[in-house]
């Protein structure tokens, strides 16, 4: 854990401009954490903010989801659109409680889980019908003679539903929905969590995160649909609590939102892939249109096994760790952002104050105080500042005339300056015969 702390800190500097300027402004599309990913936009609010409360942060992003979901639903524009972002709106809220739920009590959580799966239920029979129609649709292009004439005739009946006979129908469904998110609204702010700490979030991704690999091996040991199904949705709340948590670190976060993501879509396709299936083994036909279906099943099939093993190489990298392991390199990762970021803060608060930063000199700091207190200042140092030094040792004028009546009185004892340096005999000239005889 400390070592991965330090990779954390290490990031969180070499990418600070990233996190300063705007979290994930630097990130490619594909990339981004959050809602990026669903919209093609940068929201932030669907994260879990590093010195915010449990309690808070629920209530935060609860509000926001239901303030989108309404304004959406009640904008008319489009309905399609409106029904599958509301929809979306309550996978992220029933995330959030799953997240969260190692901190409540099993009726809170328990009576939250449903109040949202019943919005979103309200409004899943409008949208499966279109779903139906559109995988049909796919197949369609992807087949020839008699299964592409069952797909366009499965496409064609499954469309019949989406037209005007039910806009009354749609209406309605819409205007409920309305009044459970409103009701939902009302009762946000009396949910609390036992806990305000990060030990909840621990806990609840621990516990999603091993649900994770448990689905993905009962999927590939049984091999069932409804497997695949259930997997799908602990891929969907995995990839949503990676971008609940991706404040910690933005990038490597980032990566897996958009790994589970792709899994989460081909899960999706998977799922649809087996609706369609079961359509078309309930219809009634007989000669040529029943061999047509039996066709158009066999591809569907075909389409399955091949998103299947692609899935099986994804999955293997998504949860490629134990659930204990992997919760604590988050609990680091986010540990360090938080001590990376106190420390930011203890910068700026120096530099606003003017104190300089720990290992750096200031430059020429006495000018600057004769600037601020030159009234006040002793001659002595005055003095320094207007005459610098020449040399180490000579720091004023008046060490500079001491040091001259040193060497002076040195000299005249017969000795050499008393600098610190030593002092050096004159050489004699050579004694030469000549010398000798005129001294003789």
């Amino acid at each position: 854990p400390k070592l991965y702390a330090v990779a954390a800190m290490f990031q969180f500097w070499r990418d600070r401009p990233l996190v300063s300027g705007g979290a994930l402004s630097r990130i490619s599309p594909a990339r981004k954490c959050g809602r990026t990913v669903e919209r093609g936009y940068i929201l932030m609010s669907y994260q879990l903010n590093l010195d915010e409360h449990a309690t808070a942060g629920w209530r935060r992003i609860v509000h926001e989801q239901i303030a989108e979901a309404i304004a959406l639903l009640q904008s008319g524009n489009n309905v399609d659109v409106a029904v599958h972002e509301t929809r979306k709106a309550m996978k992220r809220v029933r995330a959030l409680l799953k997240l969260l739920r190692p901190g409540l009590s099993k009726s809170d959580y328990r009576r939250e889980n449903k109040r949202y799966g019943d919005i979103a239920r309200e409004l899943s029979t409008l949208r499966d019908k279109a779903v139906l129609a559109k995988t049909a649709s796919t197949l369609a292009t992807q087949t020839i003679g008699k299964s592409r004439a069952a797909a366009l005739m499965l496409a064609e009946a499954s469309g019949k539903g989406v037209g005007d006979p039910t806009q009354s129908d749609v209406a309605e469904r819409v205007a409920n929905t309305i009044a459970a998110l409103e009701r939902a609204r009302d009762v946000v702010d009396k949910l609390k969590l036992k806990s305000k700490s990060f030990a909840v979030v621990r806990r609840g991704l621990e516990r999603s995160y091993d649900a994770g690999v448990t689905c993905m091996d009962r999927a590939y040991g049984r091999g069932e649909d409804e497997d695949f199904h259930e997997w799908r949705k602990a891929v969907q709340a995995h990839w949503r609590h990676m971008a609940l948590i991706s404040r910690a670190w933005p990038e490597h976060f980032a990566a897996r939102v958009a790994l589970a993501k792709e899994m989460s879509e081909l899960l999706g396709t998977d799922h649809d892939l087996y609706v369609l299936i079961e359509t078309a083994e309930s219809h009634d036909a007989s000669g040529a249109e029943a061999a047509g279906f039996d066709g158009l099943i066999r591809a569907a099939k075909a389409r399955q096994n091949q998103i299947r093993g692609e899935l099986k190489l994804k999955g293997a990298t998504l949860f490629a760790e134990n659930a204990s392991r992997f919760v604590k390199r988050v609990e680091a990762y986010w540990e360090a952002e938080i001590n990376a970021r106190a420390l930011q803060g203890r910068r700026s608060r120096k530099v606003s104050a003017g104190q300089p930063e720990a290992g750096k000199r200031p430059k020429k700091i006495a000018s600057r105080v004769l600037e601020i207190n030159g009234s006040g200042v002793d001659d002595r140092y005055k003095s320094a500042l207007d005459h610098p030094p020449d040399r180490i040792g000579e720091d004023t004028p008046q060490a500079s005339a001491k040091v001259k009546r040193s060497k002076g009185a040195d000299m005249q004892r017969g000795q050499g300056p008393s600098n610190g340096s030593v002092r050096k005999t004159p050489r004699r000239p050579a004694r030469t015969a000549k010398s000798g005889a005129a001294k003789a």
